[in-house]
């Protein structure tokens, strides 16, 4: 999907996107952010070009420092979300449709979920032997299940909790979080590709899912997130 492309003085990016993202791109350009690096403008002054039913947009290649200097990055990524979304928030009403699709789909993946574990769990029960993964798995076969319940209670307290209100914020989101894509010396995140409106929870929790497992403290970063953006009572539910 990427394409570098040389002349004398410069690098740049052409790359191929599944949808139009114009109105995104405009929206992210009024919201005054600069912390995400946008493509350059076309010729017909719009960031994206159709070109035979494909989208294109062009931009200019960055690097980085190599010195690995991850909490600065990480914690530059984190304000940088909470500028985005500070300055992109817009309410919604509440019964327009949009939080019934979200919650049809929170309930939708954890029964998928579910079904996952369950059949997990009778291939191992109709095992002989067992690796040392799937005897882990079998012990804390009733925590995880455990968990799962709680989640899906929890999700009909939201639910009922949704019923309640009359309005709800949405905002530009990222969700494409990647220690590589935070450009340090540029004051830059790269690779907008995945950026779209939906709730701000959605950024937390792509952030959350893709760095407990390399033993990051999210727990501080979340807290200084939550000093610069105050998210809603419903956001939080939801995250």
């Amino acid at each position: 999907k990427i394409t570098k492309i040389y002349d004398n003085e410069k690098k740049y990016v052409l790359k191929a996107h599944e949808t139009n993202l114009n109105n995104i791109y405009t929206r992210l350009y009024m919201s005054r952010v600069d912390y995400f690096l946008l493509p350059l403008k076309s010729i017909n002054n719009i960031y994206v070009e159709e070109i035979d039913d494909k989208f294109y947009s062009l931009s200019v290649f960055e690097e980085d420092e190599q010195a690995k200097i991850d909490d600065i990055r990480l914690r530059f990524y984190i304000l940088s979300l909470a500028s985005l979304h500070q300055n992109s928030t817009y309410p919604i009403k509440g019964n327009d449709g949009y939080i019934d699709q979200l919650i049809s789909f929170l309930e939708d993946n954890i029964e998928k979920n579910i079904v996952t574990l369950n059949t997990r769990m009778e291939r191992i029960e109709h095992q002989d032997y067992h690796a040392p993964g799937e005897w882990f798995f079998y012990d804390n076969f009733s925590s995880i299940m455990e968990g799962y319940n709680l989640a899906k209670a929890h999700l009909q307290e939201v639910e009922e909790l949704f019923k309640k209100v009359s309005s709800f914020s949405l905002c530009l989101t990222y969700q494409n979080y990647d220690i590589s894509h935070i450009i340090i010396n540029k004051g830059k995140i790269i690779s907008l590709d995945k950026m779209n409106i939906a709730p701000s929870c959605y950024d937390i929790s792509d952030f959350i899912l893709k760095t407990y497992k390399d033993n990051v403290d999210f727990s501080s970063l979340i807290k200084e997130y939550l000093n610069n953006y105050k998210m809603n009572e419903e956001d939080k539910h939801l995250l």
